[in-house]
């Protein structure tokens, strides 16, 4: 069962993978390239790549996802290296092309890229990252969520459906699109809390090795985002809660270390000061001016936009989770000490987010920053799911799967929102006008057929994305008819 859970949601989150080559890209395409994080050749590609006063370019933000990244990219680094070869030697012939797009950012992009002849290298290394990466890390996340179920008793069949629910009606599917640290975050956060967590019908405390692993995969959250030391802590308290002894609980300490020294490390190589992250060497850009570098007191605005707004709102993006604020007389599947261990993270991490003016930025790309409380809020909800009638739990799934779907595929954002006067519609209703006006479509498709300059075989046929669904329909089928292999104890074919 998690083996064909695992490759349907590859199969589907692979199908909506997005074009988008982010900030985490420039970083590992360097690690690649000079073996350092010095970004001199990309200079001007992104606004949080800056001049550091040592005359070279360097990154704003924490560089563990880029390191993350660079181990699929150096693996097809040759085929990388022919096709920016390729498009090198026909580029006095093919001369300039545009992008047809509402964008400017992302029209002046591409004609920089394309002019370099690297469009594409970047367009094969975002199919790279996202199919090879990404997507197989959001399945990674709903086996994780679906072996959370199973082992507090609920049935496979039934565990499996609220975990394809998880999949395709909460805001993982709209991340899985393309590299984003938020994803690494999201896998480190649930990772230490399932390491630390004592399960099963005899539950027993964790022994040194799944403390250490535990207080890893905290740092790690660290290393990739400061908002990881929101869960770091937030988890080290619930273990000294729990342990009723700080002593007991060192070996999380003790995981922790080595991507914390990472993290102090990278930044005293690219900076010159171990403590001090990028924002405080870049000039003003993205909210930098506001506050402590963009850090600043809590503001109420913020915190209700980040659970509602429409442009970024968690749930917005994810209705399913207003299940995990109601009540559950006798939880069954996260228990009581462990819901109330969710809530405090959640609490803590929204006040956190909202003293964080970047969180205004996500109008921009959609639900970002609270992904990492998705699978804990998830399981706090599946309590009802798992127990909620057959017929009233389709009744929901059929609408939430298919609001989580229109918002992957259409991906729209405001082409501007800080436009004075500016009246584009939100994210979400955006998205839902262009599935309503559009039909089925996929965002790498919409790029294809705006950027390139020679026809695309079927390309503005509407039926090609209606045929590559069918595709995707009949390769998630042949995953689920493929005979299982008999368990040991299991009786095999009879002759």
């Amino acid at each position: 069962m998690k083996l064909r859970l695992f490759l349907t949601c590859w199969i589907l989150f692979s199908l909506h993978f997005a074009t988008n080559v982010v900030r985490e890209h420039y970083p590992a395409f360097t690690l690649i390239e000079r073996g350092d994080f010095v970004c001199d050749r990309y200079a001007g590609f992104h606004s949080d790549i800056f001049l550091h006063t040592d005359g070279h370019w360097y990154i704003g933000n924490n560089v563990m996802g880029s390191v993350i990244a660079a181990g699929p990219l150096f693996v097809f680094d040759p085929l990388l290296d022919r096709l920016e070869e390729g498009r090198q030697e026909a580029l006095a012939e093919t001369g300039e092309a545009d992008y047809d797009t509402p964008y400017p950012n992302r029209a002046r992009f591409f004609r920089r890229v394309r002019a370099e002849g690297l469009d594409l290298r970047f367009g094969a290394s975002a199919v790279i990252t996202s199919v090879f990466l990404m997507a197989p890390l959001c399945a990674l996340l709903v086996i994780l969520v679906y072996g959370v179920m199973v082992g507090a008793g609920v049935p496979t069949g039934r565990a499996a459906w609220v975990a394809m629910l998880f999949a395709l009606a909460t805001p993982v599917f709209y991340r899985s699109a393309h590299l984003n640290h938020n994803v690494f975050l999201t896998c480190t956060v649930l990772a230490s809390f399932l390491c630390v967590w004592p399960r099963g019908a005899a539950p027993r405390e964790p022994g040194f090795r799944p403390m250490f692993w535990g207080g890893f995969f905290s740092g790690m959250s660290l290393a990739l985002d400061y908002a990881g030391v929101i869960p770091l802590l937030i988890t080290f308290g619930y273990l000294v809660i729990r342990n009723r002894s700080v002593v007991r609980s060192l070996p999380f300490v003790v995981g922790s270390v080595p991507p914390v020294l990472f993290l102090v490390g990278s930044q005293w190589g690219m900076y010159g000061n171990p403590f001090l992250p990028g924002q405080f060497h870049m000039a003003d850009v993205n909210y930098t001016d506001q506050g402590w570098r963009g850090f600043g007191l809590p503001d109420v605005e913020v915190f209700f936009e980040n659970l509602f707004s429409l442009d970024y709102g968690l749930y917005a993006y994810g209705p399913l989770l207003l299940l995990a604020l109601l009540p559950v007389a006798h939880p069954r599947v996260l228990p009581r000490r462990e819901r109330h261990f969710v809530a405090v993270l959640l609490a803590a991490f929204l006040v956190f987010q909202c003293c964080n003016q970047y969180s205004r930025m996500q109008w921009n790309s959609g639900f970002r920053y609270l992904l990492p409380l998705v699978p804990l809020i998830f399981l706090q909800a599946s309590d009802r799911l798992a127990t909620m009638p057959r017929a009233l739990l389709g009744l929901l799934s059929a609408p939430l799967i298919l609001h989580g779907w229109v918002l992957s595929m259409h991906r729209y954002t405001p082409p501007d929102r800080l436009a004075p006067g500016d009246d584009a519609p939100s994210s979400v209703v955006g998205s839902w006008s262009r599935f309503l006006q559009e039909g089925v479509d996929f965002p790498w498709l919409q790029v294809v057929r705006s950027t390139s300059s020679v026809p695309v075989p079927l390309g503005d046929s509407p039926l090609l994305p209606y045929l590559l669904l069918a595709v995707a329909g009949v390769m998630v089928a042949a995953v689920w008819r493929f005979p299982r292999r008999p368990r040991a104890g299991e009786d095999g074919p009879k002759a």
